[in-house]
């Protein structure tokens, strides 16, 4: 819908209460936003159970490493592998210094397939749980080829923590469950890509990595102006401050008016632009109010409500003070009554009006017998009596059969809409004779959808040797068999296995693929994290794979090409030697474009960063003329 792909502005005056709410439909549109690096925490989190053995094991970790050599520099990675048990690269993600990823590079060659079943949720709630830094998004990219057997689990997980994280993933070949890896990328907020073809495995990593690095936005904030040009004071729009919204997504950023807003005439949008600079660009939105924009109802003071007293809630878990504990459970207790909406300090009550034609003896089936409910109630805790009433959710409730109880009374099997679902477990059991009966039910807590909620996360009881670090269940490692949505509990101390050992090998492992890594991926492992070759390094591969390339190459007069437009002597060998290191990817490995085009893109940002733009496309052509004669 088109309408949902524009910013806009909407108000509402409540016909109960006249009170005011307002809702911007904020639509990030950030294709003409000319730099796609982002800051970022990026994390891998990569299968290495028994059916990735082979082929597929050798072409994940070339992936991985394309992958860690195409972040933009000075990002945050991570990189996480699984099978039954699970390891991780850094026990807290590491900047992508030269140092750090060539020690990680080191590491991913030497992964073998040898980790077992596919225990997903493990490893992902790792990476939740883990804390993230302050003010820059965090990625997941999760691959694997198999399936697990109770997904819903995984699934329930990355939506429970889709604003900590988005996620991408990838599954390979026809093993792969697409419903867990498209679900997973769904509730991720991410994309998910189904590899067939093993030859494919690194450009479609490298791919939804370039989706990844487009510019984010971040820290919103809202103001309202009267037609006066003063601010109007409001409540709500808190809970959009921390989230991250990415290129074609879409936010609502609510207001309570704590005034009359008959009279507004604008609102204005700030947010900040992520981007690979240093200092986040600040940018606002200034929105025009007219009568237009006005209409009749509840709906948005509904939304806001929520959305405010789910921030609320949200802000109580984090608090420490007893202090301010308790202002936040008062003021949660307030709204939740408020706008009738059940909270985490609030019950659920109901009051139903069951009509009888007669008795029903203990032991007795009640078929067809129905009730009418009279009211809803939230109440707040300790209450004797409600604070307040609502229309019912529903009208009526049917009797299923008898199942036990007090003598007299069926057992109602409640049926509600799908947004809410009624516990009867509290309630006041009543016994009488008349032909009606009044029971009230009670339940505390939020109300819940049919599907529970996940288990929470708790702190896993880690066992650390050195980098990388592994974990393992001190249950049965079979995940394949049964999946548990509780967190892991970590055995003791565990030796590492010969595959997470360093080596300064190019090998790729035994028993998955044994073979040297290929040309292209050999040129990217020698480019630094800001994007600079060495141009010896450079031709050295090159010459391997063509003996007589670039023998007419002759670094002197480059030198004093370079140096007489301007170049400075510092820079000049790195200027020269990344020039060279991308015309040998284009002219040696052109058809694997896809995979090292973000290495490319960084290399240029290098040379650019150390000289003008002019400068570099004519040191470029000349070095290219010369390699390519």
């Amino acid at each position: 819908n088109e309408t949902y792909r524009t910013t806009s502005v909407y108000l509402q005056k409540s016909p109960k209460t006249d009170e005011y709410s307002g809702m911007v439909n904020f639509f990030a549109d950030l294709n003409n936003i000319d730099d796609d690096f982002t800051s970022g925490e990026f994390i891998i989190v990569l299968d290495r159970s028994g059916s990735m053995r082979g082929q597929k094991m050798k072409v994940a970790k070339e992936a991985v490493i394309l992958f860690l050599k195409s972040l933009p520099p000075n990002v945050l990675y991570n990189v996480v592998s699984f099978g039954n048990q699970f390891s991780v690269l850094h026990p807290e993600s590491a900047i992508n210094t030269d140092k750090n990823i060539d020690n990680a590079i080191q590491r991913i060659q030497m992964f073998s397939a040898n980790m077992g079943g596919t225990n997903i949720f493990d490893p992902l709630s790792s990476a939740y749980k883990r804390k993230p830094a302050e003010d820059i998004p965090r990625y997941i990219f999760l691959v694997t080829d198999g399936a697990v057997s109770n997904p819903q689990n995984v699934l329930d997980l990355i939506a429970k923590n889709n604003e900590k994280a988005r996620v991408f993933t990838f599954g390979i070949g026809s093993g792969a469950s697409s419903h867990l890896v498209e679900n997973a990328a769904k509730n991720g907020r991410g994309k998910a890509e189904m590899i067939h073809q093993e030859s494919q495995v690194q450009k479609t990593v490298i791919k939804s990595l370039t989706t990844a690095l487009q510019p984010c936005i971040s820290k919103f904030s809202i103001q309202w102006y009267d037609d006066n040009g003063k601010t109007l004071s409001t409540t709500g729009g808190e809970s959009v401050k921390d989230k991250f919204v990415y290129n074609q997504e879409t936010i609502g950023i609510y207001s309570l008016f704590d005034q009359d807003a008959s009279n507004i005439k604008s609102a204005v949008v700030s947010y900040s632009l992520l981007n690979s600079d240093e200092d986040q660009t600040q940018l606002t939105t200034v929105l025009e109010i007219n009568e237009g924009n006005f209409s009749q109802g509840g709906t948005i003071e509904g939304m806001a409500g929520r959305e405010h007293l789910r921030w609320l809630e949200s802000s109580l878990r984090k608090a420490e003070a007893e202090e301010d504990q308790e202002q936040l459970k008062k003021a949660i207790v307030k709204f939740s009554k408020k706008f009738n909406i059940l909270s985490t300090e609030t019950s659920f009550l109901a009051t139903a009006k069951i009509p009888r034609s007669e008795e029903v003896k203990e032991g007795e089936e009640a078929e067809g017998y129905s009730t009418e409910v009279l009211k809803v109630q939230i109440v707040a805790p300790g209450s004797r009596q409600p604070s307040t009433s609502i229309e019912p959710l529903f009208t009526s409730c049917t009797y299923g059969g008898f199942r036990g109880g007090v003598k007299g009374v069926a057992r109602p099997r409640m049926m509600f809409n799908n947004s809410a679902s009624l516990s009867t477990r509290n309630r006041a059991h009543v016994k009488t004779k008349s032909k009606t009966v009044s029971n009230t039910y009670a339940s505390t807590g939020a109300i819940t959808t049919n599907m529970s909620d996940p288990q929470p996360i708790e702190e896993e009881k880690l066992s650390m040797d050195d980098s990388p670090m592994l974990f393992a269940k001190q249950s049965s490692l079979n995940f394949r068999a049964k999946e548990s949505r509780a967190a892991p509990v970590m055995s003791k101390k565990k030796k590492m296995s010969k595959c997470d050992s360093s080596s300064s090998s190019l090998s790729m492992g035994d028993g998955d693929g044994g073979s040297v890594v290929r040309g292209h991926v050999e040129v990217v492992m020698k480019q630094s994290c800001e994007g600079m070759w060495s141009g010896e390094d450079v031709l050295a591969i090159a010459r391997s794979k063509d003996r007589g390339f670039g023998s007419l190459f002759e670094w002197g007069q480059f030198v004093d090409v370079a140096l007489g437009l301007g170049v400075s002597e510092e820079d000049v060998k790195g200027v020269l030697g990344t020039i060279l290191g991308m015309v040998v990817l284009e002219r040696l490995f052109g058809k694997s474009k896809e995979e090292w085009m973000l290495c490319h893109k960084k290399a240029k940002k290098f040379v650019t960063s150390r000289s003008s733009k002019a400068v570099f496309a004519e040191l470029y052509e000349k070095i290219n003329g010369i390699l390519t004669g």
